[in-house]
């Protein structure tokens, strides 16, 4: 957050998967604030002026945005001229399963694992190339591990697999339980959907 003076705070955003919602705090009174969202190419795609909550709280929420990322700038007039600018992401077009299914291999037979397969079932709702990213996070939302694919897929479900090796789980050292998290984009690395979708079962894992 930037652009605001003295012990007026800036503006604070929050984005929703089909609505971008805007509140500026510490305004004085009869004081005008304008937004301007606009889509990454520069396009204004939504400006107005915001609309009174409280004595000291102006939101608004701006609805039917595809998915996206987005900027939003408020500025307000008077004595005390602010500006903040913040960006947004409008997520959407694609969504993950409710869980990955987990495989393991033992390679060299000596009862550890030496590669975790995760097969990602992924639905999109139009045909094109996607980029899906997997890091496994600790209950602290450190890295384990992680691993990523592209490819292109037709409309409808279907179900990605990713294979991380056993011995860099193991020589992470972090305790478990560890969440198989996902993040799919399109082509252009438009954020579409994003899911924990539970967590990895195993750890017998090669050292």
């Amino acid at each position: 957050m930037n652009g605001y003076l003295g012990d007026v705070p800036p503006a604070e955003f929050e984005a929703g998967f089909s609505a971008t919602h805007a509140t500026l705090t510490g305004t004085t009174t009869n004081e005008r604030l304008h937004y301007v969202v606009t889509d990454k190419t520069g396009t204004t795609v939504a400006e107005d002026d915001l609309a009174a909550d409280g004595l000291s709280s102006w939101g608004t929420t701006v609805s039917a945005l595809s998915a996206g990322t987005y900027s939003v700038l408020v500025t307000t007039t008077g004595s005390r001229v602010r500006t903040t600018l913040d960006v947004v992401t409008v997520l959407g077009g694609a969504a993950f399963g409710d869980s990955a299914s987990e495989q393991t291999t033992d390679s060299d037979l000596d009862g550890l694992i030496n590669n975790l397969t995760l097969n990602v079932p992924v639905n999109v709702g139009t045909a094109g190339q996607y980029e899906l990213s997997v890091p496994i996070l600790d209950a602290s939302g450190q890295v384990v591990t992680a691993s990523g694919t592209h490819a292109d897929l037709d409309a409808g479900t279907t179900t990605l697999p990713l294979t991380f090796d056993g011995r860099a789980i193991h020589d992470q050292q972090l305790d478990g339980p560890w969440t198989i998290h996902t993040v799919l984009a399109n082509a252009n690395l438009d954020l579409l959907a994003i899911a924990d979708l539970g967590t990895v079962t195993n750890d017998d894992w090669h050292s």
